[in-house]
């Protein structure tokens, strides 16, 4: 399952071209679990998925993190 959340968010932010049975795969749980997307997160009455909001992605090439480095 968590595979098939996460080829759900790469899919949707354009980072893997989209094999035809992985997204079939994936419309068949979000089907299951009444959901029409696993970007922002999704939360059912026992299905509970955290996303991070922070995209590390636009971020490698700037060398930005949301870390504070090392303590001293």
């Amino acid at each position: 399952m968590i595979g098939a959340i996460t080829y759900d968010i790469k899919f949707k932010k354009g980072l893997v071209p989209g094999s035809k049975y992985k997204i079939e795969l994936v419309e068949y749980l979000k089907s299951k679990l009444g959901a029409d997307t696993f970007l922002g997160g999704f939360k059912n009455h026992n299905f509970n998925v955290f996303v991070d909001k922070t995209d590390h992605l636009n971020s490698i090439g700037n060398n930005e993190t949301n870390e504070k480095g090392l303590s001293s």
